[in-house]
């Protein structure tokens, strides 16, 4: 069990990130490329954050 909720923003975030996740599956568009690569980082911090709550649990 997770400790706590996540927070709107985390939830936004995720949600984002599979969309991101989806579009890049059959897609080759540069822009979107690079929209998603400057993404990463906080879908980064996102994975690290829910991980360590996970460990805590």
């Amino acid at each position: 069990m997770i400790t706590r909720d996540p927070t709107p923003w985390e939830t936004r975030l995720a949600l984002a990130m599979v969309d991101h996740r989806n579009l890049t599956a059959h897609t080759y568009n540069v822009a979107l490329a690079e929209e998603i690569f400057a993404a990463l980082p906080a879908y980064r911090r996102l994975l690290r954050t829910w991980l360590s709550r996970l460990e805590k649990a």
